[in-house]
């Protein structure tokens, strides 16, 4: 085949619209390498979000704009004190020595009153609100220091981002979708986290009152259903989950999504919130690719979309 062959073959040169339908396809990596189908969780790259409303949280940020900071772990007493046998000395006495206890972060926030579990419970509705879920501040289960650390860490990465690819990946993912992938060569299935709902936003320095943290989100874009687990479920498995809708809350939206894989044994719609970098921006591109998104698909019309590929022969092989 030669490179015309290919090309046209590729592009579909002479029909615009399967062409386009081709090139979006392509837009998206349904691997298992893409974070937006096997996310992974670790204090470096994700805050994680505990004892929140999933839709008082995606109802202030979405329709209020409200600016959220994290909330830390309050910081522990210096911890109790243990003594521990050393040894035993010349005379037969036990020597003894002293430290102080560490306090895991999660230990203590229970014994606030915080409720610890990733899994964040219902509610949000015209019911009573406790004040904590409907403030500013999105609860954590770090201490202050580890969660700066983080903060900073993905900070870093965010201007990095902005540095060398002039974009922003920041996300409060809404829901993960816990599925299960095709049984690996070792006859081992792999479960993998999906993020369902990407709601971009900034990251910004603030001033900082006690027990809370130091960086801010504030809203950037609408948003948007995760298409490249949509078009990976339906490829593999024939499954159609709906696409996220502006007048739906987060909760209903959930809700869709369990029903549309409760026949999939072992995979579950996880209710968590975290902030992470997702590679989204390829979604945006997808989107702004589809002909129906265009009154009229006026995509289709445009002299330079007709002139690329309508032409008899690629313009990338002149």
């Amino acid at each position: 085949m030669n490179k015309i062959d290919n090309a046209s073959n590729v592009f579909n040169l002479g029909n615009p619209e399967a062409a386009i339908a081709r090139l979006r396809e392509r837009l998206l990596d349904l691997s298992g390498r893409n974070q937006l189908l096997n996310f992974r969780f670790s204090p470096a790259s994700a805050i994680r979000v505990v004892d929140e409303l999933p839709n008082i949280v995606f109802s202030m940020l979405e329709k209020d704009g409200a600016s959220f900071s994290f909330a830390p772990v309050p910081n522990p007493p210096s911890g109790d004190v243990v003594y521990e046998v050393d040894g035993i000395d010349d005379e037969g006495v036990a020597t003894m020595s002293a430290r102080r206890e560490s306090v895991k972060a999660a230990g203590h926030a229970k014994s606030l009153g915080i409720d610890t579990s990733f899994e964040l419970p219902g509610g949000g509705g015209r019911g009573l609100i406790l004040r904590k879920h409907s403030d500013k501040y999105l609860q954590t289960l770090l201490f202050e220091k580890d969660l700066a650390s983080s903060l900073e860490k993905i900070a870093s990465k965010c201007r990095l981002d902005e540095d060398e690819m002039g974009i922003n990946m920041l996300s409060l993912a809404f829901g993960f979708l816990e599925w299960v992938d095709a049984p690996a060569a070792d006859g081992g299935a792999k479960a993998c986290a999906a993020p369902l709902v990407l709601a971009p936003v900034i990251m910004k320095k603030s001033r900082p009152k006690a027990g809370q943290s130091v960086r801010e989100i504030e809203r950037d874009e609408a948003p948007i259903s995760n298409i490249t687990l949509i078009k990976k479920l339906e490829k593999a498995f024939g499954i159609v989950i709906p696409e996220y809708m502006p007048d739906l809350d987060i909760e209903s939206y959930w809700e869709n999504v369990t029903k549309a894989v409760a026949h999939m044994p072992g995979w579950r719609v996880k209710r968590e919130i975290a902030l992470a970098r997702f590679p989204f921006q390829k979604i945006a591109i997808w989107s702004d690719l589809d002909p129906e998104n265009w009154p009229n698909k006026a995509l289709l019309q445009h002299p330079n979309i007709k002139k690329f590929f309508e032409e008899s022969e690629p313009p990338l092989d002149r």
